[in-house]
């Protein structure tokens, strides 16, 4: 890549700089090349070489800047026939050329071009010029490292134009750590929470979130939040295919896999230490199944954490697949796995909206199935009831959302009040006491006992 940057303020008298974007017909350009081409640290000699068969190069040029060249925020150049170092727009010559004093150093806001350690080997058609230049704290993450020369060979072919020769990140920015919660589950829909943390006095920029499978060969279920702008974005929506869509604040938006609820989602924290909640919903029956989820971040200076799919040494899946709960809320014998004849029960069914839910199940053996309805538009189907005598019995019930089983499939009993073979239930004044293995001498039952 070439870079035209006009005429600008002359380096020494006699001598105004223009370096050119195309070369001349018939003429060969000065070419440039610059050791090292990439790498990272926040002090580094850099070593341009120039060279033109048949002419004396007679300037040469490094730049630091973003990948089209938009600033000057670190230029220096040296003159060989002089030996004579340049920086650019320093505090004594602002939007200008400073020369540095024979074995000095000179800084302006973004670097520092120490003279003492430069300078330049080879003359004539070769020349290779070598900048000592230290980044100032503040100045970091990646930048392209643009080089030029120019020579005494006839206009205009008596500059290389600044040419795009490697890339350097003045500072040494610390990658974002990741982390997930819920590190696992089961599911069709969850939120689930990213905390990024930055050190080094960076911000976090990006927080990521993607289903996939143990390779991430696919983007199932990508999404993304901007802290900065509290905005949210979903890949490959039913709005922008194949591209990120921004959801407008408190929306939803979907792909052929997952919902992002907008109005559900968001973030806590900032700056340093960022949680991005993504309130998801699994919407395809076909999309079932252990799926890795993979997390990451991005700083303020673009550097990543890298796709993460493990928390804390385990590796972060998700089992997408309809859920099914019961639960004992009898007066007396809340929160047990089985039931007595009498209790109360919420049994809650979660999958995708308006699906068709229908069970299968055994009492004591015999099977049977039935319709049960439809999921509603958060995709729950809740059923509340009471055990009946005409229900006890052994209990296996596999509910079904869609088509696709929910798990777990559900296991207990149903024993009637009193005697249930060597069990005794105890009452006190109406209330359930507790039960007991029975002996030779105990009742049945013992209702409102005094």
């Amino acid at each position: 890549m070439r870079k035209q940057l006009g005429t600008h303020p002359k380096l020494f008298a006699g001598l105004a700089l223009t370096l050119l974007s195309l070369p001349g017909a018939g003429w060969a350009q000065p070419t440039v090349s610059v050791t090292p081409s990439a790498g990272s640290g926040s002090s580094q000699t850099f070593s341009v070489s120039a060279s033109q068969g048949g002419y004396v190069i007679s300037e040469v040029y490094i730049n630091f800047s973003d990948s089209s060249m938009s600033t000057l925020d670190c230029m220096a150049a040296l003159v060989p026939s002089t030996n004579l170092l340049y920086l650019w727009n320093t505090p004594n010559a602002p939007n200008n050329w400073y020369q540095l004093p024979a074995g000095t150093s000179v800084s302006n806001s973004n670097c520092t071009l120490n003279a003492g350690a430069s300078g330049h080997s080879g003359s004539g058609s070769s020349v290779t010029a070598n900048f000592a230049i230290s980044f100032s704290p503040g100045y970091v993450g990646t930048k392209t490292t643009w080089v030029a020369a120019t020579s005494n060979a006839p206009s205009p072919n008596n500059t290389s134009g600044f040419v795009a020769k490697g890339t350097w990140s003045p500072a040494t920015v610390p990658a974002p750590t990741v982390s997930l919660a819920p590190a696992s589950g089961t599911g069709a829909r969850g939120t689930f929470s990213v905390t990024a943390t930055q050190q080094g006095g960076y911000n976090i920029q990006e927080v990521y979130l993607n289903f996939s499978d143990s390779g991430m060969s696919s983007l199932d279920c990508l999404v993304a939040l901007i802290p900065s702008a509290n905005a949210l974005y979903l890949w490959n929506s039913s709005n922008n295919p194949n591209g990120w869509y921004q959801l407008p604040a408190g929306g939803s938006a979907h792909n052929g896999d997952c919902t992002l609820n907008g109005g559900a989602s968001g973030y806590s924290g900032g700056g340093s230490t960022v949680i991005a909640n993504f309130a998801l919903m699994f919407q395809n029956p076909s999309y079932t199944g252990t799926r890795v989820t993979w997390f990451a971040a991005v700083n303020d200076q673009g550097v990543t954490s890298n796709w993460q799919d493990t928390d804390s040494g385990t590796e972060t899946t998700w089992e997408v697949d309809p859920t099914v709960t019961l639960v004992n809320t009898g007066n007396w014998h809340t929160g047990l796995t089985n039931f007595y004849v009498g209790d109360t029960f919420t049994l809650t069914v979660s999958g995708e909206p308006s699906q068709s839910v229908t069970l299968n199940y055994t009492q004591n053996g015999a099977g049977g199935s039935l319709s049960e309805g439809f999921t509603d538009s958060n995709g729950n189907l809740v059923i509340l009831g009471t055990e009946t005598p005409g229900e006890v019995g052994t209990w296996t019930e596999q509910w079904v959302v869609g088509g696709v089983p929910a798990i777990p499939t559900l296991a207990f009993s149903v024993v009637p009040l009193g005697c249930t073979g060597t069990v005794v239930t105890y009452w006190y004044r109406g209330h359930f006491v507790e039960t007991r293995q029975r002996s030779q001498r105990s009742p049945c039952s013992r209702r409102n006992a005094a």
